[in-house]
């Protein structure tokens, strides 16, 4: 139904209502004579329909945020001459984020982690009851995230014995990037020499100690950035058990063989005296020499001593072969 205006006048108007279809609208005019008599006609108005309007979407306005953190896209869609029946995000640019939500007029994700600044943009598509579509982005800023520094682990303390070789495993662990390059340092104790000091894992020869040593290492790991982390580990070194040179003395067939322990000498000289005061010192590097039982008669004592590789003494021990 219309409103007619000045409907008792020989002419009238109205408003075309607007439709998504064509219309057909019928008047009636009424004539009255000076008689009284009357007289009707009609008439009928196509009214064609109006013309959709596109809806208008809105993706919301462009935003900062910071890197690891949820986000919320909220967007909107108008309709003038109808209703937005449907709303579809996606995005069209940047690192990959999964949308939740994405056929709503909201969505969110979680902003991805960066070194640098990442722009990301949206598409939000709204369509109306006609079938039109309408479509607005929306550029969502990354802040880069601030670097964590890495992690060194040089192990676990440990104590070894005096001249052993010992392996120094360490590692080291990035939350946020990757650690790429290592390096062992002495800080403290008899210096020793370090192998593969630039890798994770390095080697060295524990020292000769008559004493108890303590050496400190310090692992260093960089992390992509450049961002450095520290660790020590101590070792415990162990002194040199203090050996004893022990000399035995058996018969075979007369020979007399004489044997010691290894007291890990670079040299044994075993000196032999007759009762006529000769002097014998033959040298080895074994740990027996027979005395023959011609020079076994000639009596006397012996003594076996162990040299370093410098050529010093460093254990001695006798024995009678009279009483032998």
């Amino acid at each position: 139904a219309v409103t007619l205006a000045n409907a008792d006048s020989a002419s009238t108007s109205f408003d075309a209502p607007s439709s998504s279809t064509e219309l057909v609208l019928t008047f009636q005019l009424t004539v009255t004579d000076d008689e009284g008599a009357t007289a009707t006609d009609t008439i009928n108005i196509n009214v064609n329909a109006a013309p959709n309007e596109d809806p208008i979407a809105d993706a919301g306005t462009d935003q900062t945020v910071e890197a690891q953190t949820a986000v919320t896209l909220s967007g909107s869609g108008t309709d003038s001459d109808g209703n937005v029946v449907s709303y579809r995000w996606i995005q069209i640019s940047g690192q990959a984020v999964t949308l939740a939500n994405a056929d709503s007029a909201s969505t969110s994700f979680d902003a991805p982690s960066a070194t640098t600044e990442l722009v990301l943009t949206f598409q939000l598509t709204v369509t109306d009851d006609d079938g039109a579509l309408a479509s607005d982005t929306i550029n969502i800023n990354v802040n880069a995230a601030p670097n964590e520094d890495p992690i060194a682990d040089a192990g676990t303390d440990q104590t070894v014995d005096a001249e052993t070789v010992v392996t120094l495993s360490g590692s080291g662990t990035d939350s946020n990037g990757s650690v790429v390059s290592y390096r062992w340092i002495q800080t403290s104790g008899d210096a020793v020499t370090l192998a593969n000091a630039d890798s994770a894992s390095t080697s060295f020869d524990a020292p000769s100690s008559s004493t108890e040593l303590v050496l400190t290492f310090q692992l260093t790991a960089t992390d992509d950035d450049g961002a450095l982390a520290r660790d020590i580990i101590d070792i415990t070194v162990n002194p040199v058990s203090e050996a004893t040179l022990t000399v035995t003395a058996t018969n075979d067939n007369n020979d007399l063989v004489v044997s010691w322990n290894d007291v890990r000498a670079d040299l044994y000289r075993v000196l032999f005296w007759d009762n006529e005061g000769n002097v014998y010192g033959p040298t080895t590097t074994s740990l027996s020499l027979s005395i023959t039982a011609t020079m076994r008669e000639l009596g006397g004592s012996l003594v076996v001593e162990a040299y370093d590789e410098l050529g010093n003494s460093v254990f001695s021990a006798p024995i009678n072969v009279d009483s032998l």
